[in-house]
């Protein structure tokens, strides 16, 4: 069995909270989202035997704590993901996988070996809107915005949500706000403005500008945090 690769970093200290992790990255993507940071992979072919990966993975497990697997949209390599996640928990690893939440039959067929769900929601739940962020036609964004829903109602795992701004998107957080359960960690991420499309035409803010908004959005809700270079903060 294959996985069709785009990279590993062998350690990052930022990509799971007071954790060092390995982290997989997989090609291939449904969406084009106009802030992509990983747009290089959306189509890339780099079929990969699965051992060379669990190589890496038994070389990390000496010195992290877990390992996470974000793409791209891993759903979308399902079995190979799923013999990834197995290997990894089996080997006392904790496991993460990054989604934009667009497939939650395949998350329910992994959450056995699952330990962290990180979600991206991009943009209030309106499938207008959602498409226009998400690069995709509205049916696609009505069934993905329904499979958000269903993610988010999973309890057996944590669930943590990702939305990423830029100052163009302000003006919609309140609303994802309001699509939330207050009790989900919601971690509002800086836009990074070395890593985008070449049609990127977006406007960055600084961390400081980030914290500020989280500060408001932390009003009547707990658990919210941001992510900037820095790594994670709480602000509630």
């Amino acid at each position: 069995m294959t996985v069709n690769l785009a990279g590993i970093v062998p350690l990052s200290t930022v990509d799971m909270r007071d954790k060092s992790v390995i982290v997989i990255f997989f090609s291939g993507c449904p969406f084009r989202c106009v802030y992509c940071q990983n747009y290089e992979y959306l189509e890339a072919q780099n079929p990969v035997e699965l051992n060379l990966i669990k190589s890496h993975i038994d070389r990390a497990a000496e010195f992290v704590d877990g390992v996470v697997f974000t793409g791209g949209e891993p759903t979308m390599q399902k079995e190979p993901l799923k013999e990834l996640l197995k290997y990894s928990y089996e080997k006392g690893l904790i496991t993460e996988i990054q989604t934009n939440g667009c497939d939650y039959p395949t998350i329910r067929y992994l959450l056995s070996y699952l330990d962290i769900i990180s979600m991206d929601v991009k943009a209030p739940l309106n499938a207008k809107i959602y498409g226009e962020i998400c690069g995709i036609d509205e049916r696609f964004a009505e069934r993905t915005i329904e499979n958000i829903r269903r993610i988010l109602m999973i309890e057996e795992k944590k669930i943590e949500v990702k939305t990423t701004v830029y100052k163009e998107f302000v003006d919609f957080l309140e609303e994802i706000k309001g699509d939330l359960p207050k009790d989900i960690d919601w971690i509002i991420q800086r836009g990074n403005d070395e890593r985008v499309p070449p049609s990127f035409n977006l406007t960055p803010l600084s961390d400081d500008e980030v914290k500020d908004i989280a500060k408001i959005l932390s009003k009547n809700r707990k658990n919210i945090w941001i992510r900037t270079r820095a790594g994670d903060e709480k602000i509630s």
